[in-house]
C-alpha cells in the first residue's frame, strides 16, 4: 500500500462517496415534505377539486380530525363488533362534509364522486 496509485485511488473513492452523501443531504431539502396523515390526500383533493375557501377548509379539517380521533377510539375496542358503528361514523362525517363544506351548487358533483362516478373539475 505504499504505491502512490493506491493512495490516489483511495482518495478518489473517499471523495466520491463524500460527494454522493453531501448531494443526497442537499437534495433532500428541495423535495417538499408531505404531512403524514391518514386523510391528507383526501383533504388536498377536496380543497383543490371544490375550490374551498378558508372557512370551508377549517370545517373540513375539523371534521376529518374528529373522524380520525373516532377511528383511533374505536380501534381500542374489538373492531369486528364495532364495524357497523364505524360505518355509521363514516356516513355521518360524509353527511357533515356534504352539508357544511361543499358549496350547495356543487353537492351533486360531490354525490357523484362519492358514488365513484367520474366528474370533471370545474372551478367556480
Amino acid at each position: 500500500m505504499s504505491s502512490e496509485r493506491t493512495w490516489i485511488l483511495i482518495f478518489a473513492v473517499t471523495c466520491f462517496l463524500a460527494g454522493l452523501a453531501g448531494g443526497v443531504v442537499l437534495a433532500a431539502k428541495h423535495f417538499p415534505r408531505e404531512e403524514q396523515g391518514r386523510f391528507t390526500q383526501y383533504e388536498t383533493r377536496m380543497i383543490e377539486y371544490f375550490g374551498l375557501d378558508d372557512e370551508h377548509k377549517r370545517h373540513l379539517r375539523y371534521i376529518i380530525d374528529s373522524y380520525d380521533k373516532e377511528i383511533e377510539r374505536l380501534k381500542e375496542h374489538n373492531l369486528r363488533k364495532l364495524a357497523d358503528r364505524l360505518k355509521q361514523e363514516g356516513q355521518n362525517r360524509h353527511n357533515l362534509i356534504r352539508d357544511w363544506v361543499i358549496p350547495q351548487n356543487r353537492r351533486t358533483d360531490f354525490d357523484r364522486c362519492a358514488l365513484g362516478f367520474p366528474v370533471e373539475a370545474t372551478l367556480n
